[in-house]
């Protein structure tokens, strides 16, 4: 099952990974620059500081994060069952808060190597991978469905093998993520004030 999984990865999903990692890093640089440049500092900081507060964060307990991040990838996923490719707005939100942050900081290379770096190497896949399970829902859904193309899987199996691919890829770096982004990460942002 797991090496099914494993296997998935560079048939099914390697592509699209690196295809929305392309995109993320996009909106990264140019939100950024967008936010610099504009002067637009004030007003995003105000908007982040709205949205942040929002994110469950403990310095003690990790799961709270972990499963405020789970979950929205999870959502991801699941809304691949609908076929739209609605798993964009999840890559483009994603992207444009890391934009935006690093927009407002004095020194936005030294934020993303302490605050967004350390816990960004397992959290941004986790994002990716979902997006990528999610796509792959979408597009069996499409072919299926709306092309009435002959599939060699059925829903069930589709369902099945994403819900495994979902424990095996997204779960374990959400996981590592939140302890790393509940631990550690406070502590390297520490050094940089």
């Amino acid at each position: 099952m797991i090496g099914d999984a494993l296997s998935r990865f560079n048939s099914d999903y390697k592509k699209r990974f690196f295809n929305f990692l392309i995109l993320m890093v996009i909106i990264w640089i140019v939100t950024l620059v967008i936010v610099k440049m504009t002067g637009m500092e004030k007003p995003v900081l105000d908007f982040l500081k709205g949205t942040i507060g929002k994110t469950p964060n403990s310095k003690t307990n990790f799961l709270p994060l972990f499963w405020h991040n789970f979950s929205g990838a999870l959502l991801v996923i699941i809304i691949g069952i609908i076929p739209i490719p609605l798993y964009y707005l999840a890559i483009i939100e994603n992207a444009l808060s890391v934009g935006l942050l690093l927009g407002v900081s004095n020194n936005p290379i030294m934020i993303f190597i302490t605050g967004l770096l350390p816990h960004g190497i397992f959290e941004v896949p986790g994002q990716l991978i979902s997006a990528a399970i999610s796509a792959r829902l979408v597009w069996f859904m499409i072919d299926k469905y709306i092309r009435h193309r002959r599939v060699e899987t059925t829903l069930k199996q589709m369902i099945t093998t994403s819900a495994v691919d979902t424990v095996v890829y997204a779960l374990p770096l959400f996981l590592i993520a939140s302890i790393i982004e509940t631990y550690i990460t406070p502590i390297l942002l520490g050094l940089t004030r």
